[in-house]
């Protein structure tokens, strides 16, 4: 259990320059193979978030129906449900259009990244798992969502529009 970053208000704090920590946001690892989930897991606590694993697609359908995530890092190949059908699932329900779904995959030539795009992943993270990628990519997604529905940000950029219009007007 890592302790709370310190000096305020801060949303994440830089850790050997590249990797990050959180606050506990609750990440959806959905991976089949037992070594994967228990390093993943491993990589994913050290940057202070909070997992949940599901061995397969199907189980994770169930397990988003049940509960709130921020992040779903999705395994493609798996039994049962793999990891297209479960992202078109999740898609085709509405309450999750804005949930970022992330492909963890060792395929990435550009026709599988096309794939998961096309099944409504929103990115991908390389399989072996890079820790810095791993995070980067966590937190691209994670705090892009806040500031574009941040209400603060959204009021400062309207009074920015509206003064660069006053100035145009004189």
């Amino acid at each position: 259990q890592l302790s709370e970053p310190q000096g305020g208000s801060e949303s994440y704090r830089k850790v050997d320059n590249t990797a990050l920590l959180f606050e506990q946001q609750h990440v959806l690892l959905v991976e089949d193979n037992s070594t994967n989930q228990e390093i993943a897991a491993e990589m994913l606590s050290s940057l202070n978030l909070q997992v949940s694993i599901a061995e397969n697609g199907q189980v994770a359908v169930e397990m988003i129906k049940e509960q709130a995530f921020d992040i779903v890092l999705m395994d493609i190949q798996m039994p049962v449900m793999d990891g297209y059908s479960a992202t078109k699932y999740i898609r085709k329900l509405s309450q999750f259009n804005a949930l970022p779904i992330i492909a963890m995959t060792a395929n990435v030539m550009n026709e599988d990244l096309q794939k998961c795009q096309s099944a409504g992943m929103n990115d991908h993270i390389g399989k072996p798992i890079n820790f810095n990628q791993m995070a980067e990519t966590i937190r691209h997604h994670l705090y892009k969502q806040s500031e574009l529905t941040d209400p603060a940000v959204l009021k400062n950029e309207a009074e920015l529009d509206n003064g660069k219009d006053a100035k145009n007007d004189k």
